[in-house]
């Protein structure tokens, strides 16, 4: 098992896969780039708006009155909405002031990295290491020399695994990197306390390896399934869209792989931060559902892939 494992590892010395981990930089720095920029344009524009209506009243003809007191009233009615729009802009930007700290930026990439955009790079990976080898003779040589499928599945599972978490790592390197720009460019609120960054990022962070499995397992059942790169690839997209289209509906929601993947990882629509694509509209099924229906599928998945290499011959 040493062995093919070590084998598997070497595989991963590809342009391919440097690739991958470039791209996993430029997808999460561009779904950075859109929150904050989107986060400190409207604060700009509630800080400017405050300040007019301080310095400058609103003229009461802009009310449609006359100077008195229902004129005054007006305006102290407008100055309240001012104040209160720079209060819940400053609400609705504190999650991308807290991904400009490291912890918060960390917590960013997995956000990013357990949804499509992570999901779409591992099956790219799957679909170019493994399903490449089944249009090839790589498969029936590696087979020819060991035979014992399962353990070969397993062993590339592994692998997908790791790089996954590698990317992961990188992303989150490159985000911590990235905050640390946004902080000169894009002003924002000051971040929340540390407890509520945690908030944020912990359970992230230490979900986000299972949601990392999940899509291996999905990469590796579609290339042992379709055994071509292309419609590997294709196929696991395929699933991931209908998937993210059934949960939408408020009765599947907490039934379907998107909507305990959502649960797991916590995904909550902000309006100020673009750290995940993926269904989260409706409410979410609690924690222990999502986990056992996440391990049930990735499970069903394996056992997908290993039936279907047993069973079926292999052919160049």
């Amino acid at each position: 098992m040493i062995s093919t494992l070590k084998a598997e590892f070497l595989k991963l010395v590809r342009p391919i896969f440097l690739i991958l981990t470039l791209a996993a930089l430029a997808l999460s720095f561009f779904m950075a780039t859109m929150g904050q920029q989107t986060g400190a344009a409207q604060f700009k524009t509630a800080k400017d708006n405050l300040a007019l209506s301080l310095q400058r009243p609103t003229p009461c003809s802009f009310f449609g009155l006359k100077s008195g007191k229902r004129c005054d009233r007006a305006r102290a009615q407008d100055l309240v909405d001012a104040r209160n729009f720079v209060k819940q802009t400053i609400q609705d930007t504190r999650l991308g002031s807290a991904s400009q700290q490291p912890l918060g930026a960390a917590g960013f990439a997995a956000g990013v990295m357990s949804s499509v955009p992570g999901a779409f790079l591992i099956l790219l990976l799957a679909a170019f290491s493994l399903g490449g080898e089944w249009s090839g003779r790589t498969m029936k040589i590696m087979l020819l020399q060991d035979g014992r499928r399962a353990r070969l599945l397993l062993a590339k599972l592994v692998v997908l695994w790791v790089a996954s978490v590698w990317l992961l790592l990188w992303t989150i390197i490159g985000q911590i990197a990235y905050g640390q720009l946004f902080r000169r460019v894009f002003v924002l609120p000051p971040p929340p306390g540390l407890h509520d960054i945690w908030a944020y990022a912990g359970p992230r962070l230490l979900h986000a390896p299972l949601a990392l499995l999940l899509f291996a397992a999905l990469g590796l059942a579609m290339a042992t399934l379709v055994r071509q790169p292309i419609g590997a690839f294709f196929g696991g997209a395929l699933c991931l869209i209908v998937v993210n289209f059934l949960a939408r509906f408020s009765g599947l929601h907490d039934w379907t792989p998107a909507g305990w993947l959502a649960s797991w990882m916590h995904f909550k629509r902000e309006p100020l931060l673009f750290d995940h694509l993926w269904a989260d509209k409706m409410p979410s099924a609690g924690e222990p559902r999502a986990l056992l229906g996440l391990i049930a599928l990735i499970a069903a998945l394996v056992t997908i892939a290993i039936v279907d290499i047993r069973r079926r011959d292999i052919q160049v």
